[in-house]
């Protein structure tokens, strides 16, 4: 909400057109595309998470969400920079 109502107080400005461009890809992108490209460059070429399994404890069990939280906030945060501006 934040990003949305800040660019809309300094509209057409030059990082405004940079941030809206970059939001409008971000929507165009399926979220497939997203999944995918997650696993492969984040899970599988860095090793930041796993890529499959799933260990019922406790704090391994938050390793198992923190990736696709992270590609559901980057889906949403550009329909709500372009819904908020």
């Amino acid at each position: 909400i934040g990003i949305g109502l800040w660019l809309a107080a300094f509209q057409n400005s030059r990082l405004d057109r940079w941030i809206l461009f970059f939001s409008s890809l971000g929507m165009s992108i399926p979220i497939l595309l997203y999944i995918l490209l997650g696993q492969y460059v984040l899970a599988f070429q860095w090793g930041w998470f796993p890529i499959a399994g799933y260990d019922p404890s406790w704090p391994e069990q938050l390793n198992d969400l923190i990736l696709p939280g992270f590609i559901f906030f980057l889906l949403h945060l550009s329909y709500d920079v372009r819904f908020y501006r």
